[in-house]
C-alpha cells in the first residue's frame, strides 16, 4: 500500500531536520557560531537554501539514460491546487474545535481567544 513509502518518506525528512539540528548543535557547543552568526545561517536558510530546495524537487526529473520525457511541471501544479485552500482549511477546522473546547470546559472569558488562537494556529 501507501503507508510504507509515507512511512519512509516521512523517516527522512525528519531524518534530516534532525541531523541538520545535531550539526548547528554541534558548530553551537564548539564556539564556531557567535549570535550574529546564528541569525545570518538562519535567514540563509529561510531566504535562499529552503525555497531552492522546493524548486529543485519540483523541477527535479531523474532520467537514469531513458529516452522517455520528464513528466510537466504543469501536471504537478494542477494537482496541488487544493494546497492554496489547505491553510484556510486548517485554521478554520483549528478554531471550530477551539471554540466547542473552550465552551465544553467553561473556560474563563479572559482566556477564551488564548484558546481560539492555541487550536486555530498551532504551529505559531
Amino acid at each position: 500500500g501507501i503507508l510504507v513509502p509515507t512511512f519512509v518518506a516521512s523517516l527522512r525528512s525528519v531524518g534530516t531536520a534532525f541531523t541538520l539540528a545535531m550539526a548547528g548543535m554541534y558548530l553551537q557547543q564548539r564556539g564556531f557560531m557567535a549570535g550574529e552568526g546564528k541569525k545570518t545561517l538562519a535567514l540563509i536558510s529561510q531566504q535562499i537554501s529552503i525555497p531552492a530546495l522546493l524548486f529543485a524537487k519540483i523541477v527535479y526529473c531523474n532520467q537514469d539514460w531513458s529516452t522517455e520525457p520528464c513528466p510537466s511541471v504543469m501536471d504537478s501544479i494542477e494537482d496541488v491546487w487544493v494546497l492554496a485552500f489547505w491553510p484556510l482549511y486548517v485554521v478554520g477546522a483549528g478554531l471550530l474545535v477551539g471554540y466547542a473546547v473552550a465552551r465544553l470546559t467553561s473556560t474563563p472569558p479572559r482566556h477564551f481567544r488564548a484558546v481560539l488562537v492555541a487550536c486555530g494556529f498551532p504551529n505559531c
